[in-house]
């Protein structure tokens, strides 16, 4: 069964998708005086690694930047705040801080190239919530992901997660893409849960994803999180969640 996610907060997430038409019709391309090259593989890194001692998504994506531009450039550069990412037709893609989504300020940083689909990943921060943008690097064109995305074993698939059920500032869901011919990304599947929230992804196998549910504890209120191992199963086009069994930590 595929099913069909509402926009949790939909006026910010038409924008954002307005916001991404814009700046691939109005002018955000420049010239480059050399050619694409190659680049490696530099998987988003995970921020349980990275940033265990850093208070909040916004530095941990700044800090994810400082350590991995040096190895993406020429190919990704700053200057101030602009985020400049270089596209295979030797133009170049722009992302410039500022105003977006009825006045809600976001901010981009450079946190990994999925080499497999040839794809740059850049986290973007709101004042409050923060999501992901896959960027094509033939295109420059982009697909929002609500959390991290991480390739599968054979590079045939990209799964998000985000876990929000106390703020909602951002979604609270799962998604996974399917990799087309020349790196198109098809949303295959997608499930927001109402009672609990994932987080943590891993892939296992290529049919198979591992990942940290939680929710709240207790039966009359907010008494502290409750968690819980699960897994996502592919059959077919289709994928299955465990059943999860929340316990207290």
């Amino acid at each position: 069964m595929r099913l069909v996610i509402p926009d949790p907060r939909p006026n910010r997430l038409r924008a954002l998708r307005s916001l991404l038409v814009v700046i691939g019709t109005a002018g955000m391309f420049a010239c480059t005086a050399r050619g694409p090259g190659q680049i490696a593989d530099l998987p988003v890194p995970d921020p349980r690694v990275l940033c265990d001692t850093i208070p909040n998504s916004h530095r941990c994506a700044m800090a994810m930047e400082r350590d991995l531009l040096p190895l993406a450039t020429p190919y990704v550069t700053r200057s101030g705040d602009t985020l400049t990412l270089r596209l295979m037709d030797e133009s170049t893609h722009r992302l410039i801080d500022g105003e977006c989504c009825e006045g809600d300020p976001l901010s981009h940083h450079f946190v990994g190239f999925l080499a497999p689909i040839d794809s740059y990943v850049v986290h973007g921060q709101f004042y409050e919530g923060d999501t992901y943008f896959i960027v094509d690097r033939r295109t420059g064109g982009s697909v929002i992901a609500w959390g991290r995305p991480v390739l599968s074993p054979d590079s045939e698939r990209v799964a998000a997660a985000s876990g929000d059920i106390e703020a909602g500032y951002n979604p609270n869901g799962f998604q996974i893409w399917r990799v087309h011919e020349a790196g198109v990304l098809e949303l295959e599947w997608g499930f927001q849960p109402t009672d609990w929230g994932p987080q943590h992804l891993e892939w296992v196998d290529p049919k198979t994803i591992r990942f940290t549910g939680y929710s709240w504890c207790g039966e009359t209120g907010r008494t502290g999180f409750c968690v819980a191992e699960g897994a996502l199963q592919r059959d077919g086009t289709d994928w299955i969640v465990s059943e999860l069994r929340l316990d207290a930590p």
